[in-house]
């Protein structure tokens, strides 16, 4: 494409120096609240892998709390399973 005299190319911002300062200050963050980022991040992952289970138990009649509990004894045991 042929650019005339007056138009400027659309370019991201170039990486300047608060760019890369911010960048570290915000590696360093997660690097130092990972003991309770991990712990979160694996209880969100649980809860969508486990959400649908749950739901199909509940709509086949089962209230939400014994489903709740069934789901969770059903993927430890599953987890027990496989470590042993």
């Amino acid at each position: 494409m042929d650019m005339k005299s007056g138009q400027e190319s659309v370019v991201a911002s170039p990486f300047t120096l608060q760019t890369a300062l911010a960048s570290l200050i915000g590696i360093t963050v997660l690097y130092l609240a990972r003991e309770v980022l991990i712990p979160i991040a694996l209880a969100l992952l649980l809860s969508f892998l486990l959400a649908p289970p749950m739901v199909r138990l509940q709509r086949w009649g089962l209230g939400k709390t014994f489903a709740a509990l069934l789901v969770v004894a059903l993927s430890f045991s599953g987890l027990l399973f496989v470590a042993l």
